[in-house]
């Protein structure tokens, strides 16, 4: 259930993450070119400090639904009327909202998250602050 300590979703707020700081997830080896540009483009969006190297697993799944999702709809796009492909395509949409709040990916789920904003550069290299 979102908002509870067993999504994940709170770690940052309640102080309750006891896995260490340990780096970020290392890429699977196995990722398709389409899995691969989805997990860079997560990397860089996901705050670091929410990231662990244990985050791999569901953080590869959440790849492979995204690139998964994109085959789906190319093939629905050309026959919008094959049912298992557009229950298919449902199904792994769903997946994907399931796992998003997971890592922060909506504004409700980094709100409640409260994670920290970074600092924002005045563009002052001269200020003595």
């Amino acid at each position: 259930m979102a908002g509870t300590t067993r999504s994940g979703g709170d770690r940052v707020a309640n102080g309750e993450d006891t896995f260490p700081r340990d780096g970020l997830p290392s890429r699977p080896a196995s990722f398709t070119k389409a899995e691969n540009e989805y997990w860079t483009t997560l990397l860089s969006q996901i705050p670091n400090e929410l990231l662990r190297r244990v985050d791999v697993h569901q953080l590869r799944t959440l790849c492979e639904c995204m690139a998964l999702r994109d085959l789906l709809y190319l093939t629905l796009r050309n026959d919008p009327l094959d049912k298992a492909v557009f229950s298919h395509y449902i199904r792994t949409v769903q997946q994907i909202q399931r796992l998003s709040p997971v890592f922060g990916l909506g504004p409700i789920d980094r709100r409640r998250m409260k994670l920290s904003t970074p600092m924002e550069d005045d563009g002052d290299e001269w200020s003595n602050d």
